[in-house]
């Protein structure tokens, strides 16, 4: 107690020393509880955002893998992840580990979407009524197509990259020249009476100037998609319906498709809309007020799409909307884009009850069956046709860009894509062989039966018992059951009538139902492993290595993070620049109390050696100084955690807000609401102990050491 009262006293006498340590010790433990709190809550979020979406606790893929697998880095190409050899087996093998609840197969990929323009589809509706005998359609559309025409002419005084001309001088002439043709009204006055020439010139010298098409890059990740929807608890689908099971479908990431897909117009003012709702205002942030502009000036977005009556309907909604008298709907929907804070709500709303359903919101719509173009992996172009069930997103990442970068297919149209030569590929091409007569012929035998036999300087003609018709090709040894072989021997559209459904994906194939065997089967680059309720990581992790290993199979086993790349990092970037952060405010905090002791010391040292001299030992002065350290770091130390614990309390209660797409995701939400775990506090004062203690072991030595008869006689 007497050593209690003098350490007081000390801390006391000495008021400024005392509040220099102080706040030091103050801040970094606030540091501490506060920056542990916040990384620890950053970390579940992050395993719950990555986990509920994509990876899964673990991902296996192909140890002779050129790439590592990384869902979230930059896209800088396909990344060659090899293959699962026999994924049957591995999943049979995994999913009975009472670690392990189940394996999902992946595999992801890069493609390129072709939306087509509004002139293509006005055109091929147009050809399609005068087909049937429609002429009142067809008269309608004919207005529509001319309509177009004459805004393409426009769009070349003030619209630069709405019209997409060559280069090259004498095309370009050759372009506007048609564009003059088509806009001529020579060009309509018998147009219903001899369609057929001037539509063929409409579709291939007018329709390919209009630049409305889009080229989407997408990035998608092939699965079976039921056991994907029931493993990660994250996903639900938006818009459409889910993939039925077992059958060929396409989902977009909603993230994209209202991003991407939608109608330019209608973005920019979901934009501002989202930036409205923030609390932001469009004459204060030049970011929302250019979207305002930019509408303005692509007014022709919308009126490119709508026909004479469309365009009538329209004039008249915006003439009671707006109270004005304007006739010319160029100006009309000119004015009704002229939006700000106080009218935006209602032009807002307008726009999507009444503008919306007379135009095509989406380029791509539910129920479209979409052709993805690729390359395979031996470098060859290919292009498969999916229809597109719906969107989806990941429950809380709404807004996430990173949680909505990958669109999801089913695992037989990404084998398709890939260049796996599927059952269905290799039924369909023995069909058209066996349509064509195609044999398969010896390679000793291939220059014979292409350029005829040497024998007598004449070419040798089939035998009548000869397997080889008059039409036979050279081909390739029939594949094997599970071979993969890309079809790069055959052309499969080489002579085949599109027209009559030679289409490499007809509606049969669309429609079938693979069973689960076949789904598993075939090429499968990595697998998604979800661990079983309740089961460590590293737990999970050791069990999944340790079967893979005992039956010889070489795959990498990597956990969430390093299968997340560059976002799991981030994490342990924050950590080290947490711990260094705290280690400088420490270290700063043991010189400052080592050299604020060691001047008490010598300030005191009189008052030390009398208390030597009168009977105190040197352990008496050594835990003098001692608990005198203990007082300040403790006293301090608990200023500080009450501190960061209030902090965290009140952050807990409120949420830290995302303000980017990368933190929306991080988060796993909108907000993130930090917790106070006992761990940190407890750290905290470990810390502050330890600094403390080693602060003062110099000084309370070198105060130990004091001889009293040296001290009673110093001079002051």
């Amino acid at each position: 107690m007497i050593l209690l009262r003098i350490a007081l006293r000390n801390i006391a006498a000495t008021k400024v020393r005392t509040l220099i340590i102080g706040l030091l010790i103050t801040f970094g433990t606030m540091l501490v509880v506060v920056g542990g709190s916040l990384l620890s809550t950053l970390d579940r979020s992050m395993a719950r955002s990555i986990i509920g979406s994509v990876s899964g606790h673990l991902q296996i893929y192909d140890s002779g893998a050129r790439d590592a697998l990384e869902f979230f880095s930059p896209p800088t190409g396909t990344p060659d992840l090899g293959q699962i050899a026999d994924f049957p087996k591995v999943k049979a093998m995994l999913e009975a580990l009472p670690e392990v609840d189940s394996v999902i197969p992946m595999g992801s990929d890069f493609a390129m979407v072709f939306s087509g323009n509004i002139m293509d589809v006005k055109i091929a509706e147009l050809a399609q009524a005068i087909e049937k005998g429609d002429r009142e359609r067809a008269k309608t559309l004919a207005e529509h197509v001319r309509k177009n025409i004459k805004l393409l002419q426009e769009s070349l005084k003030g619209l630069d990259g709405f019209v997409n001309l060559d280069f090259n001088r004498e095309e370009r002439e050759e372009d506007l020249a048609n564009l003059a043709t088509a806009a001529s009204d020579a060009f309509w006055a018998d147009f219903l009476d001899a369609p057929a020439e001037k539509v063929v010139f409409l579709e291939n010298k007018i329709a390919r100037l209009a630049m409305d098409a889009k080229m989407l890059f997408l990035r998608y990740i092939g699965t079976d998609t039921e056991a994907f929807r029931k493993n990660f608890e994250l996903f639900e689908v938006v818009k459409g319906q889910m993939i039925p099971p077992g059958k060929r479908g396409f989902l977009f990431s909603e993230f994209i498709y209202e991003r991407q897909v939608k109608n330019q117009v209608a973005m920019r003012l979901d934009f501002i809309k989202e930036n409205l709702d923030s609390g932001r205002k469009i004459k204060e942030d030049p970011k929302v007020a250019s979207r305002i502009q930019q509408n303005m000036r692509q007014y022709k977005e919308i009126l490119y799409q709508m026909d004479a009556r469309q365009t009538e309907q329209l004039c008249a909604r915006l003439r009671e909307f707006l109270s004005v008298d304007e006739k010319e709907p160029e100006k009309l929907l000119e004015q009704f884009l002229d939006m700000n804070d106080e009218n935006f709500s209602a032009r807002y709303q307008f726009f999507y009850d009444e503008i919306a359903p007379l135009i095509v919101l989406y380029q791509v719509r539910i129920g479209d069956v979409l052709t993805i173009q690729s390359y395979t992996r031996s470098g060859s172009a290919t292009a498969v046709n999916v229809p597109v069930y719906g969107t989806f997103r990941f429950r809380g990442m709404e807004k996430s860009a990173l949680a909505g970068v990958y669109s999801l297919m089913d695992m037989m149209t990404y084998r398709d894509l890939y260049g796996y030569m599927s059952p269905d590929r290799r039924a369909e091409n023995e069909a058209l062989k066996a349509e064509k007569g195609v044999k398969y012929i010896p390679r000793s035998e291939a220059e014979d039966s292409m350029f005829g036999s040497d024998e007598g300087g004449e070419e040798a003609a089939p035998s009548a018992d000869s397997e080889q018709g008059p039409t036979s090709e050279v081909a390739a040894p029939p594949a094997e059951s599970g071979s993969e072989r890309p079809s790069t021997a055959l052309d499969e559209f080489a002579d085949v009538d599109m027209s009559e459904g030679g289409q490499r994906y007809g509606a049969e194939l669309l429609n079938r139902v693979y069973p689960q065997s076949e789904i598993d089967s075939g090429v499968v680059t990595n697998a998604a492993v979800r661990l079983a309720d309740g089961v460590d990581l590293e737990v999970g992790r050791a069990a999944v290595e340790k079967v893979l290993k005992e039956a010889g199979l070489p795959l990498n086993v990597v956990d969430w993070r390093q299968a997340s790349g560059l976002v799991g990092q981030f994490l342990g970037v924050v950590w080290i620049v947490l711990f260094s952060a705290i280690l400088i405010i420490f270290l700063v905090a043991l010189v400052i109390i080592n050299n604020s002791m060691v001047m008490a010391t010598l300030d005191r040292t009189r008052e030390i050696g009398t208390m030597r001299a009168i009977g105190a030992q040197r352990s008496y002065v050594l835990k003098m100084f001692l608990i005198e350290s203990t007082v300040l770091g403790v006293g301090f130390g608990i200023l500080g955690t009450l501190l960061g614990s209030m902090l965290i309390v009140f952050l807990g209660r409120v949420g830290i807000p995302a303000v980017s797409d990368e933190l929306y995701f991080l988060f796993a939400g909108s907000h993130l609401y930090p917790v106070l775990l006992p761990g940190h506090l407890i750290t905290a004062f470990v810390v502050v102990f330890v600094v403390s203690l080693a602060s003062t072991l110099y000084p309370a030595r070198l105060a130990a050491r004091i001889q009293p008869v040296k001290a009673m006689g110093k001079e002051d």
